[in-house]
């Protein structure tokens, strides 16, 4: 009697706990199955894209959007807000519907130089050294202006004149942060770091009437770059130098 009492307790005990193996099985998987069923918002294409493209000008357009797709469904690094596409490149051409991925896009730096030119700018390398260059001190993003220094008849009947013939160029690419100084022959005095540049020229972004205006002046005459307070937007009108003026 008592052996039969314990197999019924046991197997009693042991049905509850099938009963509840079965229930704890049952939610997790409806615990999954509403995870697989959760909604993410991604951004997409709404068109075919071409390689290239600014991802920001794509927004503009209207060529991508935001959508709602089941969770699993989610790509590794998919977007989900317009303000990290800020400053991106496709790398890739991308297809109607696909999703917009860290992996599909570059920032413009690394894109190339080409992506850091504004619409309508060319950009053209200048040389210049440690003197007319503000001693190396030029970086990406600032802004210069370009004078123009031209000996007596460098071009036929032109007097000697000095003036800033550009004001707020942007400067693509200028020396990097660590650039130091190269013996070129004499005594390298290390704390004054007064010998040549590593690097010898930066790119600067200009109009196409700028760019013959700059080249003219480099091939008649001698280019020197200033750099402009980073606050200052209006140009400055000035007459140009001549020996007469500087003398008067």
């Amino acid at each position: 009697m008592k052996t039969r009492t314990v197999i019924l307790i046991i197997s009693v005990v042991l049905g509850f706990l099938a009963v509840a193996g079965i229930f704890s099985y049952i939610k997790a998987l409806q615990t999954n199955i509403e995870k697989e069923a959760e909604k993410v918002e991604v951004i997409v294409a709404k068109e075919n894209l071409k390689k290239n493209s600014f991802a920001k000008e794509l927004f503009e357009q209207g060529l991508l959007e935001k959508r709602e797709i089941p969770k699993k469904y989610v790509a590794e690094g998919a977007l989900r807000d317009f303000s990290a596409i800020e400053g991106k490149v496709l790398t890739v051409d991308v297809s109607k519907g696909q999703q917009i991925t860290n992996s599909i896009l570059s920032t413009t730096v690394t894109a190339g130089i080409a992506f850091q030119v504004p619409k309508g700018f060319r950009a053209i390398a200048i040389e210049v050294n440690d003197i007319t260059g503000v001693s190396g001190k030029i970086r990406s993003g600032d802004w210069v202006d370009v004078i123009a220094s031209f000996k007596q008849g460098a071009v036929a009947g032109a007097e000697a004149k000095t003036k800033i013939i550009l004001q707020k160029v942007m400067v693509v690419e200028g020396f990097p942060e660590e650039t130091g100084f190269a013996k070129t022959g004499g005594v390298f005095d290390e704390n004054r770091k007064t010998d040549t540049p590593v690097r010898r020229t930066i790119i600067l972004a200009l109009s196409p009437v700028d760019v013959e205006k700059l080249v003219f002046a480099a091939e008649n005459g001698k280019v020197w770059l200033t750099l402009r307070p980073s606050m200052e937007e209006k140009p400055v009108a000035t007459p140009g130098q001549t020996i007469n003026s500087i003398l008067r």
